[in-house]
């Protein structure tokens, strides 16, 4: 999961650049774990933002007899994947609300950062504007085929993915380990409540923190939101 925070006043606290390489370690061992308690071996996994493929390793690893999906919008990534994934449906698409195309800011210098709209960067970033294909995952996910585990890490755009998957997620309300954080969700006037909207009144999931933290109240994500402390979360049963 990306480091989006800005420095702060705080030499080491949220904000800071070091706090949030410190919490993004945390957090992706954490995820580790989860993903180790949470998948069976023919569990079915899908990766939205899948990058260099972190977590498909982890898939092929702990659900081989599993069916896999990625989605990675960036053409070199996308044929990557495919070369290192040959098990997994490689997607080179941008998940959303609709279909059809869209810009997407490609940033050469930091990958992991580029998206469908510009967001916060770290630091001095060369952006660049390509067109990319977009999808529903309520379009492309089997009907029959329920989903275990879903990472969601998209520089922002979260509340379009669910939007567009609404219905997948209903029928198998899988765990759900997402990224929401000031400086990505903003730029799409994304709030947590329509985040918690989404993922607990309309699907019936809980929200947690990946310490254990949780379940949140609307108000208490919305504070876990604004306090910096915490941008990865995870929405299960």
């Amino acid at each position: 999961m990306s480091t989006g925070r800005s420095p702060g006043a705080e030499e080491q606290g949220p904000g800071t650049l070091e706090f949030a390489a410190r919490r993004d370690r945390l957090d992706n061992d954490h995820l580790r774990l989860l993903l180790g308690f949470v998948l069976r071996p023919d569990s079915n996994c899908l990766d939205v933002g899948a990058h260099e493929g972190l977590w498909l390793s982890e898939f092929v690893r702990l659900a081989p007899r599993g069916k896999h999906m990625a989605y990675e919008p960036l053409p070199h990534l996308a044929g990557q994947l495919r070369q290192r994934f040959p098990s997994i449906a490689v997607r080179q698409k941008a998940l959303s609300n609709s279909p059809g195309e869209s810009d997407f800011v490609f940033v050469p210098e930091m990958p992991g950062y580029s998206g469908l709209r510009e967001r916060h960067y770290p630091g001095v970033v060369t952006k660049q504007r390509i067109r990319v294909l977009t999808e529903r995952l309520d379009d492309a996910w089997p009907r029959r085929r329920r989903l275990a585990v879903m990472i969601v890490d998209v520089e922002g755009a979260e509340r379009l993915v669910f939007e567009g998957a609404i219905g997948t997620l209903r029928r198998s309300r899988p765990t759900i380990v997402f990224e929401h954080g000031i400086g990505g969700a903003d730029r799409y006037d994304t709030k947590p409540r329509d985040i918690h909207d989404l993922l607990v009144r309309n699907v019936g999931l809980r929200i947690f923190d990946l310490d254990g933290g949780g379940p949140f109240s609307v108000q208490a994500f919305e504070d876990e939101y604004a306090s910096g402390r915490h941008w990865n979360f995870v929405a299960h049963e």
